[in-house]
């Protein structure tokens, strides 16, 4: 640890003792529970918190049952019917800690489940809502973890099952680890209007999504062309190609070069769900809507290198087919790499191959 992060946790410290002065602890109710999930981070960590939700509202049916998340966590766990309230840790986390602590310490919370969090603050901000219990790893909390009443060992364990193990510090066994996202009618009518009116008949539609936040996990662009082509001239499908609006540059040249696709842009996450829930086929690298297709149910190939499958892959999922290689550096670069090698040992026809035998997607007419 850097001499600036034990300073600054020498202040939280400092500053943690002078709030928690004569506050009374919130005592752990078996009967009727008051709960804090705390899943602070991105797509997918927020995808792997559902079936431990699920499994802590059957346990405790009387429970409260509230969720600290970030804005993309919020519109992840929307609907989810197992959440009796959330709250949403926006930047910048400084201006928010206090009104978040006032809002927590009216909710009079007994437990919370540190399920994942980078920002230094979330801990501190739940060291003192007065909960009697505060489950969270033993590593992982910058150096803060002296603020846990119970530590759990970082089990080298897919990421669903991890945070399993700190529900079952208060009696809730995870039975089915199907990760879960709740669309609205509404939701479901958007994209079906949408797609009538593009008038694609019985066309199977194949989406294809190739970036992602960190390069070195990103497949090569002209990998995507060729297997695009290939998937359009076999099914004589509609091409769609996805992205962030960042990823404008990339989307438009797939998109150029596959004659007759369209391109995805920007669109809200709910909406975007709807839509994967449609399509045929969605070719991804390692990312959240890689996920968000997996809970849907989606015919999904999965192109994993060099994160592995085993720990934040997709979890006991039919629909998804994953196709992976090893790290070809050691030790391996990650976000430092800028042409990921082991990647590049994925061929098109290696996926192509990999679909026929693993889907059944019916050809269109031509």
């Amino acid at each position: 640890m850097s001499i600036s992060s034990k300073f600054k946790n020498q202040i939280i410290k400092t500053f943690i003792r002078l709030l928690n002065l004569r506050q009374k602890i919130n005592h752990f109710n078996p009967q009727k529970p008051k709960i804090l999930v705390v899943s602070t981070t991105a797509m997918g960590d927020t995808l792997w918190a559902t079936p431990t939700i699920k499994s802590i509202k059957e346990k405790y049916p009387n429970s409260f049952l509230a969720i600290l998340t970030s804005p993309i966590g919020s519109q992840i766990l929307k609907n989810n019917p197992y959440i009796d309230e959330t709250l949403i840790l926006k930047k910048p986390f400084l201006k928010q800690f206090f009104p978040l602590l006032k809002t927590l310490r009216k909710l009079k919370i007994e437990t919370v489940l540190l399920f994942h969090t980078s920002q230094r603050l979330t801990l501190p901000l739940c060291s003192l809502i007065n909960a009697e219990k505060i489950i969270g790893f033993e590593k992982g909390h910058k150096g803060l973890e002296f603020l846990l009443t119970e530590k759990i060992k970082d089990e080298n364990i897919h990421e669903i099952k991890k945070r399993s193990l700190l529900a079952e510090k208060i009696d809730v066994k995870c039975k089915n680890y199907k990760i879960e996202f709740y669309l609205t009618s509404l939701e479901r009518d958007f994209v079906a209007n949408l797609l009538k009116n593009q008038n694609f008949g019985n066309q199977p539609l194949i989406l294809i999504h190739p970036g992602a936040n960190d390069p070195y996990k990103c497949w090569p662009k002209n990998n995507f062309i060729e297997l695009g082509n290939l998937l359009k001239n076999f099914y004589n499908g509609q091409i769609l190609i996805s992205g962030s609006l960042k990823e404008d540059p990339l989307v438009q040249e797939i998109k150029d070069k596959i004659p007759g696709s369209m391109q995805i842009l920007g669109w809200g996450l709910r909406e975007f769900a709807a839509l994967l829930e449609k399509i045929d086929l969605l070719i991804t690298n390692d990312t959240g809507p890689m996920h968000l297709a997996s809970s849907l149910n989606t015919n999904t190939v999965a192109i994993f290198a060099p994160t592995n499958k085993e720990l934040s892959g997709p979890f006991q999922i039919l629909s998804t087919l994953v196709i992976d290689r090893k790290p070809t550096c050691t030790p391996c670069l990650k976000r430092k790499c800028k042409i990921p090698f082991c990647l590049a040992q994925i061929t098109p026809k290696e996926i192509f191959d990999g679909i026929m035998k693993h889907f059944q997607i019916k050809k269109a007419k031509k």
